[in-house]
């Protein structure tokens, strides 16, 4: 239901909406050295902050956003991440998440779990 009422409002403003697979795994997944945690290395749902290989840290929902941005989809919408656009948008990602955590900290609002700058950013 959430997402049919985000799939309106997106359409709505003129947006493309796209539904994937969870098996994307888009918080598992670092381009950085093209390779998803599994098993035990999988980043747990309350890990908030995810660092990649290159040593950069990020809150975990922007990059899964950033990650499924960067998806390709094909008919079986799974694990087809574009790497090259990855790299050539990545600077401009770091750049509006820390942006956005900053106008997020200086409105000082916070969600019941109080995530969004993910403690260590």
């Amino acid at each position: 239901m959430f997402v049919d009422i985000l799939e309106n409002k997106v359409k709505s403003l003129g947006g493309r909406f796209e539904r994937v697979n969870t098996q994307n795994a888009a918080s598992q997944y670092d381009f950085t050295n093209d390779s998803f945690k599994t098993g035990d290395e999988k980043h747990k749902l309350n890990e908030r902050a995810i660092t990649l290989s290159n040593g950069d840290t990020h809150q975990r929902d922007m990059l899964a956003a950033f990650n499924l941005q960067h998806l390709k989809l094909d008919e079986t919408k799974t694990k087809q991440y574009d790497t090259e656009a990855m790299a050539a948008d990545y600077d401009r990602f770091c750049q509006l998440e820390h942006e956005e955590i900053l106008r997020y900290k200086n409105k000082e609002k916070k969600d019941d779990r109080g995530t969004i700058g993910a403690g260590k950013l």
